[in-house]
């Protein structure tokens, strides 16, 4: 579909670890998993249609229980080259008209269905794991760094060339920046050569050393799912709710909502169930593992 795939892989039902509760558990909610599947060999560029395809998906799964997002590119070129500029220069009003005093508003439109996809992945309440075994390339880039966490291959590279054209990567600019400094920033700009995978880690661009192979980055996904289903999901969102929020506010305002964050969470029942569990040297009744055939080729 639009250059994308979606798949929801069913995590099944928890087991009440009290056997005097009488109460079937409860569902364990799924992952979710988006491939970039490139179907016409021109390694992932964003397009309108593909674009909205990601945004819609992953403005639907919100009102799911989804509990991890796992995101990677099925392209032999790239994770994804960037914006299609070829497609949306076709999608452009040849003129604004001979009635209207308003310009063709094709880059704006262009612009702002970007910022959205890239607003989706990052605000969306479950962590966003990224599989770059590829170039990432422009708007590429900002796929990546919306993500949460970013696994990565020797293969993996980004590179930032707008100004090549005369663009700035700008809606790049708010994720990339969260990762690096404004020096690092800008010399990606200033000089739009590739960072290998290598430079990516020492940079704090993606967030484990690079591995050899795509085998060995699906074991650490696997690896860390399983620490990471073992966590209340609700916890996971508000986390992310949560350092947003403080943000870049004084020392003494985040001090203030970190108490009153803290003080609402220990009023929830289920931090008691979690405590009491991990009391009793158990798990919550939220905790799950891993498929066993995380993807199709597993």
């Amino acid at each position: 579909m639009a250059g994308a795939e979606f798949h929801l892989l069913d995590l099944g039902q928890s087991r009440c670890s009290d056997a005097s509760e009488n109460r079937a558990g409860t569902h364990l909610g799924a992952l979710a998993l988006i491939v970039l599947s490139d179907p016409s060999g021109n390694g992932n560029a964003l397009d309108t249609e593909l674009l909205n395809c990601l945004t819609e998906q992953l403005e639907a799964w919100r009102t799911e229980n989804i509990r991890a997002v796992i995101l990677r590119s099925a392209s032999d070129i790239a994770f994804s080259v960037g914006m299609d500029f070829a497609a949306f220069r076709r999608q452009a009003p040849s003129s604004a008209g001979p009635s209207s005093a308003e310009p063709p508003s094709a880059g704006k439109d262009a612009a702002s269905l970007y910022r959205r996809c890239l607003d989706s992945i990052y605000h969306f309440p479950a962590p966003v794991f990224c599989l770059l075994e590829k170039p990432a390339r422009a708007g590429g880039v900002g796929l990546v760094m919306a993500a949460d966490l970013v696994l990565a291959t020797q293969e993996a590279s980004l590179t930032l060339g707008e100004a090549l054209f005369g663009l700035i990567p700008a809606n790049v600019m708010p994720y990339l920046r969260k990762r690096i400094n404004e020096r690092k920033a800008n010399r990606m700009v200033s000089i739009p050569e590739a960072l290998d995978a290598q430079t990516l880690f020492q940079w704090g661009l993606i967030d484990f050393a690079p591995l050899a192979d795509t085998g060995e980055l699906e074991k650490l996904l696997k690896k860390l799912l399983r620490s990471t289903l073992r966590c209340n999901p609700a916890a996971l969102a508000k986390q992310k709710a949560f350092g947003r929020q403080i943000g870049d506010l004084p020392l003494d305002r985040q001090q203030v909502l970190a108490e009153e964050t803290l003080a609402r969470c220990l009023e929830d029942p289920a931090v008691e169930t979690g405590i009491n569990a991990f009391l009793s040297g158990g798990l919550g009744p939220w905790a799950a593992k891993p498929p066993k055939t995380l993807f199709l080729h597993s």
